[in-house]
């Protein structure tokens, strides 16, 4: 059995964003790569989207919404422009996106990972009716420039393929970000993930977006 990336029961999401998701009639908000026997995938509602962001929350400031009052939207960009945090692309997370997502599309009509929009997964987790939300790269304005919050994996894949990608794009006032924003050169393709402290510039644990918090897998 794979090791659980994200589990959360969706009553306690419906409870945390005032969402209504009884429809699919799931138990379960799952990671996209554990999703078993996927049987429909559905277009995220923008306002589905816009809430999720608005009730993400930050690590050491539970109380916290960074996205609250932003202006979110979605289009695409090329990754080769962006700034980032992370000081590293593994290996093995690549090659994880290169063979879970054609598995979990391959019933289905897609464009390819750069191409896709936020969209709702419906299958099974350990047997039983589950969800997945797939939310392209999130990317934050900063100081006149974008900065990947989540994403570099799809990100660095990408931009190695020379085309653009569907992000989405929250232009917010600046309440800080996790981390000192680089650019790819500053970036290594590593086989092991580097200690936690050496994962971004300059870590800053308390600003972290807790994406999990409504279901995202960040």
């Amino acid at each position: 059995m794979k090791p659980t990336l994200l589990e959360l029961d969706i009553g306690l999401l419906e409870e945390r964003t005032g969402l209504d998701f009884s429809k699919y009639e799931a138990e379960k908000v799952v990671c996209l790569r554990q999703l078993e026997n996927t049987n429909c995938i559905e277009a995220m509602p923008k306002d589905t989207l816009d809430t999720l962001l608005r009730n993400v929350r930050l690590n050491g400031k539970p109380e916290e919404k960074p996205y609250q009052d932003a202006d979110i939207k979605v289009f695409r960009i090329d990754p080769a422009g962006l700034y980032l945090g992370q000081t590293f692309v593994q290996e093995e997370k690549l090659l994880s996106f290169m063979s879970d997502f054609p598995r979990v599309l391959s019933n289905f009509c897609s464009a390819g990972i750069s191409k896709l929009y936020p969209f709702i997964a419906c299958g099974e987790f350990q047997e039983k009716p589950a969800i997945s939300f797939y939310i392209p790269p999130i990317a934050e304005s900063y100081n006149g420039n974008y900065v990947i919050l989540d994403g570099i994996h799809r990100s660095y894949l990408t931009k190695q393929a020379g085309t653009t990608m569907t992000y989405v794009v929250i232009e917010k006032k600046n309440n800080g970000l996790p981390f000192t924003p680089a650019k790819w050169d500053d970036i290594k393709l590593v086989k092991d993930k580097p200690e936690i402290e050496k994962r971004y510039f300059n870590l800053k644990k308390e600003l972290f977006r807790r994406l999990d918090h409504v279901g995202i897998d960040g």
